[in-house]
């Protein structure tokens, strides 16, 4: 190719469509890409690889995105992680219960450090003979 030209390349990014209106259609644009892998390019590999990918992690990767997810969908799964009003209860209970063995175990270790300080310092007849001694 002579210096002067400039290669064309082509960006067909316009022409791809990049947004999903729900999950099951991205769905069916992945498996697609993973047909037309093994299929037309003949890199089974590569379609493995794209099988393998969750739904989002592709998504991602090709820099596509879905636009309307399903409200229901992202309804029923805010509704399962939200708690109720006894779950909250039993944790703040067994939180309490934990406070309170760490509160005691604190109070054990406290008294164990008192114990071995007063192991370290020397008593006050040791400290008078060593000044008799000295004198």
């Amino acid at each position: 190719m002579p210096s002067n030209v400039t290669p064309y390349i082509c960006d067909n990014s316009h022409a791809m469509k990049r947004t999903y209106r729900s999950e099951a259609q991205a769905e069916a644009a992945k498996e697609k890409a993973a047909r037309f892998a093994a299929n037309v390019l003949g890199d089974p590999d590569r379609a493995t690889e794209i099988e393998d990918l969750s739904l989002d992690e592709w998504l991602v990767e090709t820099g596509r995105r879905i636009d309307n997810p399903n409200r229901k969908t992202r309804r029923s799964n805010n509704m399962a992680s939200r708690k109720t009003p006894a779950e909250y209860a039993a944790e703040i209970r067994a939180l309490k219960e934990e406070r309170n063995t760490l509160a005691e175990e604190n109070d054990q270790l406290n008294e164990l450090l008192d114990e071995i300080q007063g192991l370290a310092e020397p008593e006050e007849d040791e400290e008078e003979e060593e000044e008799d001694d000295d004198d």
